[in-house]
Order: structure tokens, then C-alpha cells, then sequence
């Protein structure tokens, strides 16, 4: 008999596994095989297959088995391909009551995981599943080409983070080409020809450094090839370098051979990197200008939209803020420039993209003003409380509608804290991102006004433990304002006076 915590908690987790599988892909497949089979399969198979490999007491002790390698989690994902593809009407058909090594097309490292699974010509019929992260990790080739696969690539495929191969050629996929298979570092062939893919081309396919085989050709794949794709034609292997392997059977505006050629993009479409607002290769608080000038914008939606940090082909849209196409403050792609946008660009912050023609960003001409007052805190530290007035460039108090700038304190700092309560330019959003011992701040307003900032518009507290400087160490490295008419200035620097 069984052991019951054998029993128990094993088959909790393969019921939870299971069931993350099936809700994953929805399939039919699944939802008509019972519990009780999936149990009888995988115990089976784990306990004979690790029996063999490491002893019989080992297979009677769940989680043991588990830490001596992925065998356990591979059989589950196994089962459930097996399961999502009739796999009992296979050319070759799996024992499942045999170890997963004895399976046709599947081969096992030296630790047991699976790192190549091989079922070309092999009768599958049904949809791909979607891999959940931590099952067939060590998967390096996965090649399912001339069967009947239908279905679309799910985006999941981004967890199989060791392939270098994967084939799927002569099926019946359909949907677009998933923008996460850009995620997978290490591919160096793709191959989806002869499917019925729709869509254009990824243009992260172009960043994937190690990709230099690939094969799209005879899908109904349409479009401009993006700026990042122009870098494939220098990468690809000559073989597949070429209008039959990509263009050919396909409705591209032009030949794959003539734009590597040319050595330039197709794409009268924008490039859109999502939370680079301002279009300057970053995701910062200077971003906020646009943003906060764009919100409530509408276009169209972006095609295979994304909020990840990577390149998208975007279609025009009908406004321009400060210089910038309006598509570009769409963060998530939805057609509406709104509140999510924002959180884009906050999820994203900090990165950075190399864009081949940046927004210039006007030359600074103005200076803020900035008054401080220090304060001995019981502990022996100093808190000092920066009061921020915006001003022109005559100096006087200035007309705006957001702001944004980044100090460097020239100085160790234990904490920092930004209040915009009371701020002369009542902003609708605030950030206030430190950066080691320099603040990045960012205001802005969203109803298109400006506001004369006669007060302050912000205020920072710093906690040191030493002498807070007094001269030039603490310093305003870089800003913009904007106004309701999407003008930009640059802020040059600050005026600092004590209290």
C-alpha cells in the first residue's frame, strides 16, 4: 500500500500541475482525460523511471525525487503534449507506463531533464500547450514540424529560456508570430514555414543576437519589415538569407533580399519602445512631459501590442506632442493614451534602448531656484528641505504645465522624500525616483493648462549623517518644462539660497 503522505501530497502537486497545464490551453484533450489516468501515468512513469535511476526507496519519497533533478516536472509537461495531441493515435505512441527515456524522440541529459524532443512525422493532431515556467527548463531542441498542429504559438514559449532550436515547420498554425519568443536568448533557428501565421515579422526578432537561422516563408504573413529585422540580414546564415526562406509565399509590401539590400526599413510605421514617451531612448521622469500632455489621446490600436521593453511597429497616429508622435505615449498599445500608460512607464523605468533618430531635446536656458533650510534631528543626523520655484528665462515666475529635472546631492544620504502639497502647479501626477544619492522628479498636470507658478512647485527633504554641503556639490543635472502648447525648455542649472 501506498504511503499516505506519498499519496497525499503527491498527487497535490501533480493535480495542481495538471490543472495549471489545462487552464493554460484550454484544450479539449485535457479537459476530457481524468484525473486518475494523468495520476496512473506520471506515478507510473516517475516511479519506474527514477526506481531505475537513483533506488527504490528514492521513488517512494516525492519531494526527495523532485530535488535530484527535473524528471518529475519534464514527465508532467510530456504527459500533458501527449495528451493535447492524440497522442494515443500517434505514428509512434509513448507506453506511459514506461520511463520517459524509453519514449519516442525524447532524450534526457546526464541529470534526467529533457533537452531534445524530436516528433516530426509523427501524426500529432491538436494544439500546442502552453510550457509553464520551471517544466522542460532544459529543453534545447524542440522540433515538431509535419504534423497537424493547429492552434497559435502560445507567447508562453518565452519560459523554455535554454532552447536553441525551435521547428515547427509544415503544420496548421495560425494567429501572429508571439513577440515573447524574442525573450528566448539563446535560439539560433526558428523555423515556421508552411503554417498559415498572419501578421507581420516581430521586430524583436531583429535583437536576438544568436538567431541565425530562419524559415517564414509560405504563411500569410504581410507588412514592412521593422528597423531592428534590417540587423538579420548581416546575422542569418547565407542559406537562409533569402527571399525562400522568408518573403517567398507571404504578402510583404517588399522582397526580404531587396530590403537587405537597401540596408534600411520598409516601415513608414513608428517604432514604439512602450514608456519611451519623448522618444529619447529612456524610460524616465522626463517622459512624464509627453505623457501628461498626451493623456486622452486616441489612435489606433498597436498591432501584437506589448508593455514589455522591447522595439513595436506602431501605426501613426493623427497628433504629435512636443515633436513626438502621438502613438509613442501609448504605453500598452490600447488605442487611448490613459493611466496605464503611466504605469508603463513606471514598470519600465530606468531602462534604456538605442533609437536610430532620437527626439533633440532643446538646449538648457534657464535656471531654477532654490532655497534650503537645515535642521539638527535628535540623532545626530541633519535633514535639509529643498524649496523648488520654477522660473523662465528672464527669471521670473514661469507660465507651465509640467516639469521635470533630476538633482545630484554631492553627498551620502540616508533618505529622501518629495511633497508637492501646496505646489504652486497643483500637479496630477508626481514621481520621485532616487537613484543612489540623486532624486529624479517629475510633475505634471493633464488638463492642458498652464499654471503661473508664483510658490513653489515642489519641495525635497534629504537625511544625511555628516555636513550637508552648502556650495556646488549639490547640483541640477539635467531638466525640462513643458507648456499647454507642447513647448520644451531646458533647465541649465539651479540658484541656491539658505534660508
Amino acid at each position: 500500500m501506498k504511503n499516505t503522505n506519498y499519496q497525499k501530497n503527491g498527487f497535490a502537486v501533480m493535480l495542481l500541475s495538471f490543472c495549471l497545464l489545462c487552464v493554460l490551453t484550454c484544450l479539449v484533450s485535457c479537459e476530457n482525460t481524468s484525473i486518475d489516468e494523468i495520476e496512473n501515468y506520471v506515478t507510473n512513469n516517475v516511479e519506474k523511471g527514477i526506481s531505475k535511476e537513483v533506488g527504490e526507496n528514492t521513488s517512494s519519497k516525492l519531494g526527495k525525487s523532485m530535488s535530484n533533478g527535473c524528471r518529475y516536472n519534464d514527465s508532467l509537461a510530456l504527459v500533458a503534449i501527449h495528451n493535447a495531441t492524440d497522442g494515443s493515435n500517434w505514428t509512434n505512441v509513448w507506453n506511459l507506463n514506461q520511463p520517459i527515456d524509453t519514449w519516442y524522440g525524447v532524450i534526457l541529459d546526464a541529470n534526467g531533464c529533457v533537452k531534445n524532443l524530436s516528433l516530426v512525422n509523427n501524426g500529432l493532431n491538436g494544439n500546442l500547450i502552453a510550457p509553464v515556467q520551471g517544466l522542460l527548463s532544459k529543453l534545447r531542441v524542440l522540433n515538431l514540424s509535419n504534423n497537424s498542429i493547429s492552434g497559435s504559438i502560445p507567447p508562453e514559449v518565452q519560459h523554455l529560456s535554454d532552447l536553441r532550436v525551435l521547428r515547427a515547420s509544415n503544420n496548421q498554425l495560425t494567429g501572429s508570430i508571439p513577440l515573447e519568443l524574442g525573450n528566448l536568448n539563446n535560439l539560433r533557428e526558428l523555423r515556421l514555414d508552411r503554417n498559415q501565421l498572419d501578421g507581420s515579422i516581430p521586430d524583436v526578432l531583429g535583437s536576438m543576437s544568436n538567431l541565425t537561422r530562419l524559415k517564414l516563408y509560405n504563411n500569410q504573413l504581410e507588412g514592412c519589415y521593422g528597423l531592428n529585422l534590417v540587423n538579420l540580414c548581416k546575422q542569418l546564415d547565407p542559406a537562409f538569407n533569402n527571399n525562400a526562406s522568408i518573403s517567398n509565399g507571404n504578402n510583404f509590401a517588399q522582397a526580404w533580399e531587396k530590403i537587405c539590400i537597401d540596408g534600411i526599413s520598409d516601415c513608414a510605421n513608428e517604432i514604439v519602445v512602450p514608456g519611451d514617451f519623448n522618444k529619447n531612448g529612456y524610460a524616465d521622469n522626463i517622459d512624464i512631459l509627453h505623457w501628461g500632455m498626451a493623456l486622452g489621446n486616441t489612435g489606433p490600436i498597436r498591432p501584437n501590442a506589448t508593455s514589455s521593453w522591447i522595439a513595436q511597429d506602431c501605426t501613426p497616429w493623427a497628433i504629435e506632442v512636443a515633436g513626438v508622435n502621438a502613438c509613442h505615449q501609448d504605453g500598452d498599445g490600447n488605442g487611448i493614451v490613459d493611466t496605464q500608460d503611466f504605469q508603463v512607464l513606471m514598470d519600465n523605468y530606468g531602462a534604456t534602448k538605442y533609437v536610430a533618430n532620437p527626439l533633440n531635446l532643446p538646449n538648457p536656458t534657464v535656471d531654477f531656484e532654490f532655497t534650503y533650510q537645515d535642521v539638527e534631528l535628535d540623532n545626530g543626523k541633519q535633514q535639509r528641505t529643498y524649496t523648488i520655484y520654477a522660473k523662465d528665462e528672464n527669471g521670473d515666475a514661469a507660465d507651465i504645465h509640467g516639469a521635470a529635472f533630476n538633482i545630484e546631492f554631492g553627498v551620502d544620504i540616508d533618505s529622501v522624500e518629495v511633497n508637492v502639497i501646496g505646489s504652486s502647479l497643483e500637479p496630477t501626477i508626481t514621481i520621485g525616483e532616487r537613484i543612489d544619492n540623486s532624486i529624479e522628479i517629475g510633475l505634471t498636470r493633464t488638463d492642458r493648462t498652464n499654471r503661473l507658478c508664483v510658490g513653489p512647485i515642489v519641495q525635497v527633504s534629504i537625511v544625511a549623517t555628516k555636513n550637508l554641503p552648502t556650495g556646488p556639490e549639490t547640483n541640477l543635472v539635467e531638466g525640462y518644462t513643458i507648456n499647454e502648447n507642447s513647448d520644451i525648455l531646458g533647465i541649465a542649472g539651479m540658484v541656491l539660497i539658505p534660508m
